[in-house]
């Protein structure tokens, strides 16, 4: 089975951490067969390196879900107060898909810390 269906399978069974390190904001557009959404993560309160994430909702309307570093060899890292690109730095980053309603959404997060790979699942809210 492959890493991404893996990490869907892992998204879709867990309940979801409601405590994420990092602030987020969830934006939902109407489209003529449902909604685009926008999740904006930045901000991290710790630091966060190889960064992989997917956004899953149940009411998905595209073929696949939203991913970040799953598929693409670039690498993203995420650290309080700190951009550098160059390195793989950046101040935040977004996954945009399309579902059939508006609601919560679950984001599977993978990063290395100093100690060891941590991997999570979060319970993103949309308040309206």
């Amino acid at each position: 089975m492959s890493e991404y269906n893996k990490i869907v399978k892992k998204t879709q069974s867990s309940r979801g951490n409601e405590n994420p390190p990092f602030d987020y904001r969830l934006v939902y557009s109407p489209l003529d067969d449902g909604y685009r959404y926008d999740l904006i993560i930045q901000n991290a309160s710790k630091t966060m390196k190889h960064i992989k994430a997917l956004a899953y909702s149940d009411a998905l309307n595209d073929k696949y879900y939203p991913t970040l570093g799953i598929f693409e060899e670039a690498r993203y890292n995420l650290k309080k107060d700190y951009v550098n690109k160059k390195e793989g730095y950046y101040k935040g980053f977004a996954l945009s898909g399309k579902v059939k309603r508006e609601g919560e959404l679950r984001l599977y997060l993978s990063y290395e810390n100093e100690n060891k790979r941590v991997s999570e699942v979060y319970r993103i809210h949309y308040e309206n």
